[in-house]
């Protein structure tokens, strides 16, 4: 089965600061983690309808195990580079499709 995981993000205020150049940087990095746990990096931008002010959508065909995992190593990722992260909070809308 095929998983779409729409993550709307509370951003930091890292993420208000934060230049494109900048913003590119933590998104490849993110898209680099997330293929270790079957994860690709759709797309991510500003989202309207909800609260939040970041939306990130995933495609895998892993469980959302896997993402919460991925979660984890992403974390630990920014730290070993010194990145900020650039949400708090975050609501995962998960979307299967039957095949």
């Amino acid at each position: 089965m095929k998983h779409l995981f729409i993550r709307h993000v509370v951003t930091t205020q890292a993420y208000d600061e934060a230049t494109p150049e900048e913003r590119k940087k933590w998104f490849d990095e993110m898209d680099k983690v997330g293929k270790d746990f079957g994860l690709k990096l759709v797309f991510w931008g500003t989202p309207f309808g909800v609260p939040e002010s970041l939306t990130v959508v995933y495609e895998s065909d892993k469980s959302l195990d896997n993402l919460v995992r991925f979660g984890s190593a992403y974390a630990s990722r920014l730290t070993q580079l010194g990145l900020k992260p650039f949400g708090s909070v975050a609501t995962t809308v998960t979307v299967i499709a039957q095949e």
